[in-house]
Protein backbone atom coordinates (compact mmCIF):
# COMPACT_ATOMS: atom_id res chain seq x y z
CA UNK A 1 0.00 0.00 0.00
CA UNK A 2 1.40 3.38 -1.00
CA UNK A 3 1.60 6.18 1.54
CA UNK A 4 -0.38 9.27 0.42
CA UNK A 5 1.84 12.22 -0.53
CA UNK A 6 0.09 14.51 1.96
CA UNK A 7 0.94 12.12 4.80
CA UNK A 8 4.61 12.27 3.89
CA UNK A 9 4.47 16.08 3.69
CA UNK A 10 2.92 16.38 7.14
CA UNK A 11 4.90 13.53 8.73
CA UNK A 12 8.05 15.56 9.37
CA UNK A 13 7.85 15.04 13.11
CA UNK A 14 8.20 11.32 12.42
CA UNK A 15 11.21 11.79 10.14
CA UNK A 16 9.28 11.57 6.88
CA UNK A 17 9.94 13.95 4.02
CA UNK A 18 9.12 14.15 0.35
CA UNK A 19 11.73 14.08 -2.39
CA UNK A 20 10.90 17.76 -3.01
CA UNK A 21 11.52 18.64 0.65
CA UNK A 22 14.82 16.75 0.61
CA UNK A 23 16.02 18.41 -2.60
CA UNK A 24 15.04 21.86 -1.32
CA UNK A 25 16.99 21.26 1.90
CA UNK A 26 20.05 20.09 -0.04
CA UNK A 27 19.86 23.26 -2.12
CA UNK A 28 19.35 25.55 0.90
CA UNK A 29 22.42 24.07 2.60
CA UNK A 30 24.53 24.52 -0.54
CA UNK A 31 25.09 20.82 -1.15
CA UNK A 32 23.50 21.01 -4.60
CA UNK A 33 22.64 23.92 -6.89
CA UNK A 34 19.04 25.13 -7.09
CA UNK A 35 18.95 24.24 -10.79
CA UNK A 36 20.06 20.69 -10.01
CA UNK A 37 17.35 20.33 -7.36
CA UNK A 38 14.72 21.54 -9.81
CA UNK A 39 15.97 19.28 -12.60
CA UNK A 40 15.98 16.17 -10.41
CA UNK A 41 12.62 16.81 -8.73
CA UNK A 42 9.59 14.76 -9.72
CA UNK A 43 7.53 17.85 -8.80
CA UNK A 44 9.76 20.83 -9.63
CA UNK A 45 7.01 23.30 -8.76
CA UNK A 46 7.04 21.99 -5.17
CA UNK A 47 10.80 22.46 -4.88
CA UNK A 48 10.52 25.96 -6.33
CA UNK A 49 7.81 26.85 -3.81
CA UNK A 50 9.86 25.44 -0.93
CA UNK A 51 12.83 27.52 -2.06
CA UNK A 52 10.67 30.62 -2.19
CA UNK A 53 10.51 31.19 -5.91
CA UNK A 54 8.83 30.20 -9.12
CA UNK A 55 10.46 28.01 -11.74
CA UNK A 56 9.92 27.58 -15.44
CA UNK A 57 8.43 24.11 -15.39
CA UNK A 58 8.06 21.88 -18.43
CA UNK A 59 4.94 19.74 -18.97
CA UNK A 60 6.74 16.81 -17.32
CA UNK A 61 7.17 18.85 -14.14
CA UNK A 62 10.89 19.44 -14.64
CA UNK A 63 12.83 22.59 -15.45
CA UNK A 64 14.92 20.90 -18.12
CA UNK A 65 13.40 22.69 -21.08
CA UNK A 66 11.40 19.64 -22.09
CA UNK A 67 14.26 17.16 -22.21
CA UNK A 68 12.25 14.81 -20.03
CA UNK A 69 8.86 15.70 -21.46
CA UNK A 70 8.03 12.02 -21.86
CA UNK A 71 9.03 11.14 -18.32
CA UNK A 72 6.38 9.88 -15.94
CA UNK A 73 5.65 11.68 -12.72
CA UNK A 74 5.64 9.77 -9.48
CA UNK A 75 2.25 9.53 -7.87
CA UNK A 76 1.53 8.58 -4.32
Amino acid sequence: MAIPYSMIQSGGRFGMQTMSQSLAELSRTGKIAKEEALNRAPLAEDVAALLGGAAAVSPAGNTDGGRLAGARRLSF
